[in-house]
């Protein structure tokens, strides 16, 4: 099921799933090809390499493919070229949209090895790998360690569904976690000579090389527009084909949780739910590594968050803004149609989400409460509820007992019934025993919005080692082929802890 490529020696793998048993790479020379979907600005599509230094080509401009680039030029001591292609007119990816933090192990919060680990596999339901977990923990305050010396400062401490401990680290100011790490780390890319970035680079194939039985990854195929081309819609441009050799690929290509095709196939259960996810979100790396016979594991576990904003002026909105969980990190609480709280806000995301669709319409009202808002950040508060338009603020328990259609008696009682279990120091009847910042304060200034079960994450994907090499359906590493972050399966398991995604994306991508 292919062609030959204009390079001797490389052929074009098209979708033939499973159909090569591949050898453990050979070591006599190292090029890594990182193709990786990145927004630095466009560039031309770089030439073949004339000479002996190695070459990276990183696929996926998220955290994963800039933690790779940095960490791979870093290593190399500067000898080496990396190639980056991104499909996206600019870096980021999902990774930019990130909102609630990233995680680390954080031993002056009580936390320990054994606690992170635990509650990482819990939530995983016995479907993580130990190897994998193991990895992501033990390198975890490492991955800050590395941001920071990028300039990533993460001074604010949250702790999240799900978790033991306050370990879940963001920016204390500025934009979203997210985007304030892909801006640092894109600066820093920029900054390396060692590095092309193309954007706007469909990758298309995987290369490889050698006789039957003993392939290996050499490279990629791609496109992108034609020189001069100009169209309102992008999918109608001209394009140019490349193909670009390499000793190895780093699949940085994230998850499919935009691919409403792939979510049916592999989950019929999500169909019908609106997405957080960027329209770039459609598993090209997961299809491509299947192609050459990288195996595909836990395909059929997609997390559903529960809290997508629900946006008054378009409802139906097939994709939503991810409502933070750090709303509720902070001491947000959710309230059904009726006016009263339904479950432990702090519980892991696959029991809130299941206990939200029972509720009237599948929807919640989450609250927050003057001293919870100011602990998220009063900005985003107000961006949320005014330009956004997602949210609601009010001075008066009237007020926002009207904004969500309820006797304010009835909001009164509640927010005392709450402020009772925060007084008691005891499980509340939800289970509920930690409560950040205390009860809602009826006397000041309160936001409200409304939210519903969005498909945020797919925790499946290709099956990679501890070394982030991208393993066979025999369980041996596919030579010249690494990846890391959501393109990737056996990390999360059935369900993903909130602040691991951006952790797994550093921890395996500086290892690929």
């Amino acid at each position: 099921g292919g062609r030959t490529a204009p390079t001797t020696g490389l052929s074009i793998c098209c979708a033939v799933y499973g159909r090569l048993p591949v050898p453990r790479m050979r070591t006599a020379r190292l090029v890594v090809l990182v193709v990786v979907a990145v927004a630095l600005g466009s560039l031309a599509a770089p030439e073949a390499s004339t000479t002996e230094t190695p070459r990276v080509v990183v696929v996926g401009g998220g955290l994963a493919g800039l933690s790779a680039t940095l960490q791979l030029v870093a290593d190399a001591g500067g000898e080496v070229q990396v190639v980056l292609l991104e499909k996206e007119s600019k870096l980021g990816g999902n990774s930019a949209k990130a909102s609630s933090g990233i995680n680390a192990l954080t031993p002056a919060s009580g936390d320990s090895v054994d606690l992170y680990t635990n509650d990482t596999l819990v939530s995983g339901g016995g479907r993580s790998r130990t190897e994998l977990v193991s990895k992501l923990v033990g390198e975890s305050e490492d991955a800050v360690a590395f941001l920071a010396s990028h300039g990533v400062q993460l001074g604010k401490l949250t702790q999240l569904g799900g978790h033991s401990a306050k370990r879940t680290h963001s920016n204390v100011a500025g934009p979203n976690v997210g985007s304030f790490i892909i801006r640092a780390l894109s600066e820093a890319v920029k900054q390396l000579p060692q590095v092309n970035v193309v954007t706007s680079a469909k990758v298309k194939h995987l290369l490889v090389s050698g006789s039957k039985g003993e392939h290996r990854v050499a490279g990629v195929s791609y496109s992108t527009p034609a020189a001069g081309a100009e169209s309102d819609d992008p999918a109608s441009l001209p394009t140019d084909n490349h193909t670009l050799e390499a000793d190895a690929v780093i699949l940085a290509t994230g998850g499919f949780g935009a691919e409403r095709d792939m979510l049916r196939r592999y989950n019929s259960a999500v169909d019908g739910f609106a997405t957080t996810n960027g329209q770039w979100a459609t598993g090209d790396g997961m299809v491509m590594g299947h192609a050459i016979g990288g195996q595909l594991v836990d395909m059929d576990k997609i997390q559903i968050h529960p809290t997508g904003f629900v946006n008054p002026k378009d409802p139906q909105a097939g994709t939503k803004f991810l409502a933070p969980e750090r709303l509720r990190g902070v001491g947000g609480i959710l309230l059904n149609s009726f006016g009263k709280r339904f479950v432990n806000e702090l519980g892991r995301r696959d029991y809130v989400t299941e206990v939200m669709l029972r509720q009237e319409g599948k929807t919640a009202w989450l609250l927050l409460g003057d001293v919870q808002a100011a602990d998220f950040g009063e900005a985003a508060l107000g961006f949320y509820a005014g330009k956004a338009g997602i949210a609601t603020k009010g001075d008066s328990v009237e007020g926002i007992a009207a904004a969500i259609a309820v006797e304010a008696d009835v909001l009164r009682t509640e927010l005392d019934r709450y402020s009772s279990a925060v007084r008691s120091g005891q499980a509340d009847e939800f289970g509920k025993t930690v409560f950040p910042n205390g009860a809602i304060n009826p006397q000041g200034t309160m936001y409200v919005m409304k939210v519903t079960p969005v498909v945020h994450y797919t925790m499946g994907g290709l099956s990679i080692d501890q070394h982030a090499r991208v393993l066979d359906t025999a369980g041996k590493a596919i030579p010249g082929l690494l990846a890391a972050g959501e393109v990737t399966g056996g990390v999360h398991g059935a369900n993903r802890l909130g602040g691991n995604s951006l952790l797994d994306c550093t921890v395996f991508g500086r290892i690929a």
